[in-house]
């Protein structure tokens, strides 16, 4: 990414795509009520100011 201004507008284009599809997360279907807990644990860490770890069940 140092040097894309000196590249052609379709190679900075095709970079710009592959750290889009990088980034992305993809997420499981989740149940409402789920989603639901998972916002309040957030919620209550960020006005406590305490850290939350998320981490994907295997």
């Amino acid at each position: 990414m140092k040097w894309i201004s000196f590249l052609i507008p379709e190679h900075k284009a095709l970079l710009t795509k592959y750290h889009k599809e990088i980034q992305k997360i993809e997420m499981r279907d989740v149940d409402e009520q789920v989603l639901s807990v998972y916002e309040n644990v957030l919620n209550d860490a960020i006005c406590s100011g305490d850290m939350v770890e998320v981490r994907e069940r295997e």
